[in-house]
C-alpha cells in the first residue's frame, strides 16, 4: 500500500482500494466501461439497479425524477445519435435515462391547491442532483455485482430529440444517462484524479496548504 504523497488534515489514505467486494472498495476501484459484450442483463438485476435508485435520496423527499430503461436494441439504436453518438448506447444491453420530472410535482400541487412553485429554477436543479444521486447508486449496485457501467451526459444535449424518442410527456426533461453490461475491455487502471489538497477544504476554503 502506498503512502500518501499528498498528505491533508483529513490524515494519510490508502492510493488503492481496500481488499474485499465493500461498497467503499468498490467506489474506489471505479472505472468507466465503453465497451460492452452482448449479454443481456438478467430482469432481476434490472429489478435491484432500480430499486437502487428508488432508494437513493431525494431532495425534500419531492421525488421530482423519473427513469426509462432503455433494453430495445432498435429504441437504443435511435436514441445514440442524440446523446452524443457514441457506439455504447447502441452495444450496452441497458441504457437508463434519467429525467427530471416536474410533471408529477404539478399533479400533486394542483390536486391540493398548493402554490405552484414547480417553475422556479431552484427545483430544476433538485431534481438534476436527484437524478444524478439516483444515477450514482444504481451505478455503484451494478459494480458491485460484476457489471459494467459508464454515465452518459450527452444525453442533455438532444434532450428534445429524446424526450420524443421515449413518449415523455410535458415537463419530463432527460438529463443523464447511464449504460449498464458486462464489460468487454481488460481491466483497467482507475484513472488520476486531482490531488485531495486541490479538491478538498478543511471548514473553510483556502488556497494555502496545510
Amino acid at each position: 500500500m502506498a503512502s500518501d504523497p499528498w498528505p491533508t488534515p483529513f490524515g494519510p489514505l490508502p492510493e488503492e482500494a481496500p481488499p474485499g467486494d465493500g461498497a467503499v472498495a468498490t467506489a474506489l476501484r471505479h472505472v468507466s466501461v465503453r465497451a460492452f459484450l452482448p449479454d443481456p442483463l438478467p430482469e432481476a438485476t434490472l429489478a435491484l439497479l432500480c430499486e437502487a435508485m428508488r432508494r437513493s435520496p431525494s431532495s425534500s423527499a419531492l421525488q421530482t425524477r423519473t427513469f426509462v430503461v432503455v433494453t430495445d436494441p432498435a429504441v437504443r439504436r435511435s436514441l445514440r445519435p442524440h446523446a452524443g453518438g457514441q457506439g455504447f448506447i447502441e452495444t450496452c444491453p441497458a441504457f437508463v435515462v434519467g429525467c427530471a420530472d416536474l410533471r408529477r410535482v404539478d399533479d400533486a400541487v394542483g390536486a391540493r391547491a398548493y402554490p405552484d412553485r414547480s417553475g422556479e429554477l431552484r427545483l430544476l436543479i433538485t431534481s438534476t442532483e436527484d437524478v444524478s444521486v439516483a444515477l450514482q447508486s444504481a451505478s455503484l449496485a451494478a459494480q458491485s455485482l460484476g457489471w459494467g457501467t459508464v454515465m452518459v451526459g450527452g444525453v442533455l444535449n438532444g434532450a428534445r430529440e429524446i424526450a420524443g424518442l421515449l413518449g415523455l410527456p410535458p415537463r419530463v426533461i432527460p438529463l443523464l444517462g447511464l449504460c449498464v453490461g458486462r464489460s468487454a475491455e481488460p481491466p483497467q487502471e482507475v484513472r488520476p484524479r486531482l490531488p485531495r489538497p486541490v479538491m478538498f477544504h478543511r471548514d473553510r476554503f483556502s488556497l494555502e496548504p496545510d
